[in-house]
């Protein structure tokens, strides 16, 4: 069937196709044929958590699975119909009720095709019930819906309008997102500032001069830039402003919403205060609306206030930040500044700049019910944010709340604009964590109910920025591709473990009572059988080292059952990934053979980064050395005017020369039974040498084990240890700086010069 219409009777058009798809669907399955049958459409590009649970609901009604349908909808749903042969208002219960009947007397199917969307909570669409009445003929009927969904994304209102009335409807849409979205609906973040504001508006209507004055710091000063007042003063002055006025009234009413906030300290404010009954007097009742930022002291009492026309948001937000910037945030001017880079650069759409405010390595996970897939590295999120633009060109950013330290941030996020031909805002929370140079190296996402997650996650930062393995013992591409044979594996899904691997990956098993090896096909294959043998398989892994991007090392304990008994098995894995971030090797160790994957580590090291592989082997000899207790081993590999600097608190100091170094390392022997000491991760590498987290285990003499980390900045020039300075792991900053020191030291050493030495 082909049929024409006129250019300007779209409307006409899609009312036809829908009512022809109504009616190809009734049709039997075996009169259709399949090649016939077109594809699922793709979402629209603007749907959002309400479409979404209209469609769920759709397929619900259509398949007459009730408890479907009930799954669809929140406790206390409403149905408000607006269309002029029914307008009523039914319960959840009442409308479930009515459309069994209907839909259970007639062969009725519900087609949607979405018209537009409100932030995530609503969407409105033309609704088309078609069918057969029971011995009779064809039946078509259509409306426009207005759904609105929880926070759960389940449908709590359902507003229903004539096919005809699609003003009616989308009024009623801005109107409704308008209050979802409004001053009131903002997230509530308690802080010091909050608190103030609260105390403010409950003194005002008690008209409490004297409890208004508690809450003022001494110095208080309150600056009010709105054009009918554009006054400064001070706290005596302040307080008595307010004094005649609330002795004149009867009634005093203030309602305030808090609009954003700014550390612990900084709030911006919508005030409305209310003023009826002026004793002797004919004036009418006064409302006063306007914009106020509140500063607190260390004590919590209102130290400033700066007073803004009510409509002038965009001054308040620059008052804020300003303000914060100057006081909380001072002590971390870089990490703002950074913030402050990556809003203009989205302001002016300046991708280059926006991907300069992002690490190389970043990480962006969305942990929203409707979030998107995470992303990795600057292209990919950078692109996302593309995407959003193309599909709203006036998207703005706004941050409501904001906290910061040296290596962390928390924010909730507003990106705003119009889509669709209406507004939009969509608010989250986001944890930033930063690198060394301030740049983000990840982000967290969560919904705005999800504070408690939002701030676990914000603590972890900064957990993570005081241990130096959770520091710099971070995931790299190695153990990201380990990470998605885990994944695959968990869902049995054999085809993705596959797409893990390079094309030429191999296994190899050098434990000693097995000692093989596979391809990743075999390997594959091997593993889908041992899960079917043993169908409760578990694997628990260990991060234990990283050496560069593309190699880690972890324990692993495979635990299960077969046979009819138990079984537990540990190994050491180590895993190598190619340039795609593939599995291109995985080898095998005993659990106690830490010593070979430590040695197999550093040969396939140096043979991925040949630039630094004459150094890296000088290295490893140092650690064979140390580790077999060979003096003549370790001076042959140090300069004879080689300086070692232990910054440590319970270090040895400064040293000068290999001999006075070898006779310390001989004393330290003689406390100790063995030592062993194993690259745990290289923060950063250079021609001249490297920064490298090591641990150092061993058996003191008197039987007790030990165990420490420790920070070592090791200089090689001309394959000989020139200096080597060690840290506490704590100390990174210290460690960090000292290594860019030695950098700037050694770019600026002539050829064939003399070895630089500032470390005294």
């Amino acid at each position: 069937r082909v049929e024409f219409f006129d250019a300007e009777a779209s409307e006409a058009a899609v009312a036809r196709l829908d009512g022809l798809l109504g009616y190809w669907g009734q049709r039997p399955a075996a009169a259709r044929d399949a090649d016939d049958r077109e594809p699922a459409a793709p979402e629209p590009p603007f749907a959002n958590a309400a479409w979404r649970a209209v469609q769920r609901s759709q397929r619900a009604w259509n398949e007459r699975d009730w408890d479907a349908v009930l799954a669809c909808r929140a406790p206390g749903m409403v149905q408000d119909d607006r269309r002029a042969l029914v307008g009523v208002v039914l319960s959840g219960d009442e409308l479930l009720a009515n459309m069994r009947v209907l839909f259970g007397a007639r062969s009725l199917q519900l087609d949607q095709r979405l018209l537009a969307t409100r932030g995530e909570r609503l969407s409105l669409q033309r609704v088309s019930m078609q069918g057969v009445v029971g011995g009779g003929g064809p039946v078509a009927y259509e409306f426009l819906s207005m759904v609105e969904v929880d926070r759960e994304g389940l449908i709590a209102r359902l507003t229903m309008f004539e096919s005809e009335q699609l003003d009616a409807a989308q009024a009623e849409l801005d109107a409704r997102f308008e209050s979802l979205s409004g001053d009131g609906a903002r997230p509530h973040v308690d802080t010091a500032a909050t608190c103030a504001a609260e105390r403010f508006a409950e003194t005002f209507r008690a008209r409490d001069v004297a409890g208004l004055a508690t809450l003022l710091a001494p110095d208080f000063v309150n600056t009010d830039r709105r054009s009918i007042t554009a006054t400064e003063l001070d706290r005596a002055a302040f307080l008595a402003s307010f004094g005649p006025i609330l002795d004149l009234v009867k009634h005093t009413q203030a309602d305030h919403q808090v609009l954003a906030t700014r550390g612990q300290r900084l709030a911006l404010a919508r005030f409305c205060l209310q003023l009826t009954g002026f004793d002797g007097s004919d004036a009418g009742p006064s409302e006063i609306e306007f914009l106020q930022v509140l500063e607190v002291d260390s004590d919590g009492r209102i130290a400033a206030g700066v007073g803004l026309e009510a409509a002038d948001r965009a001054a308040g937000w620059a008052q804020l930040d300003a303000r914060y910037h100057a006081g909380e945030a001072a002590p971390f001017a870089s990490v703002a500044a950074g913030m402050r880079a990556f809003h203009a650069a989205f302001a002016a759409r300046d991708w280059d700049a926006l991907a300069a405010q992002c690490a190389p390595d970043i990480a962006v996970n969305d942990h929203r019910r409707l979030g998107w897939e995470s992303l990795h590295g600057p292209e990919a999120y950078v692109a996302a944010l593309r995407a959003l633009v193309e599909l709203a060109p006036d998207t703005r950013l706004r941050l409501d709340h904001v906290e910061l330290d040296a290596t962390r941030y928390l924010v909730i996020t507003v990106w705003e604009g119009t889509r669709e031909g209406g507004p939009f805002e969509e608010p989250s929370w986001m944890v930033a964590e930063l690198d060394r140079e301030g740049r983000v190296r990840r982000f967290d996402q969560y919904d705005l109910q999800r504070e408690d997650a939002a701030r676990a996650r914000y603590g972890e930062v900064a957990r993570s920025a005081r241990d130096p393995l959770a520091r710099w013992l971070r995931p790299n591409a190695a153990s990201r591709a380990r990470d998605a044979v885990a994944a695959a594996m968990a869902s049995r899904d054999w085809q993705a473990m596959r797409a893990a691997y390079s094309a030429d990956g191999r296994l190899e098993d050098r434990r000693r009572m097995l000692g093989h090896s596979m391809d990743a096909d075999t390997a594959v294959r091997t593993m889908a059988w041992m899960y079917t043998a043993t169908p409760d398989l578990h694997i628990e892994r260990e991060l234990l080292a990283v050496f560069g991007d593309r190699l880690s090392l972890e324990r692993q304990t495979w635990r299960g059952a077969s046979g009819g008994g138990a079984f537990e098995v540990e190994m050491l894995a180590l895993h190598e990934a190619d340039p795609e971030g593939r599995l291109a090797a995985v080898i095998d160790f005993d659990p106690d053979d830490s010593l070979g994957a430590h040695r197999e580590a550093h040969e396939r090291w140096a043979a991925l980064e040949p630039a630094h592989a004459a150094r890296m082997r000088v290295s490893a000899g140092y650690f064979d050395a140390l580790r077999a207790r060979d003096a003549a081993r370790l001076r042959a590999l140090l300069a004879d005017d080689v300086v070692v600097h232990d910054r440590r608190r319970t270090g040895g100091g400064l040293l000068v020369g290999a001999d006075a170094y070898v006779e310390s390392v001989r004393a330290q022997w003689r406390l100790t039974r063995e030592t062993a000491i194993e690259v745990v991760a290289r923060p950063l590498g250079a021609p001249f040498g490297s920064l490298t987290l090591v641990r150092v285990a061993g058996v003191l003499a008197d039987g007790e084990p030990y165990e420490t980390l420790v920070l070592l900045i090791v200089v090689i020039v001309d394959g000989l240890f020139r200096r080597m300075e060690l840290f506490e792991p704590d100390d990174a900053e210290l460690a960090l700086a000292r290594f860019e020191e030695l950098g700037r030291e050694y770019a600026a050493r002539p050829a064939g010069g003399p070895t630089p030495d500032s470390g005294s």
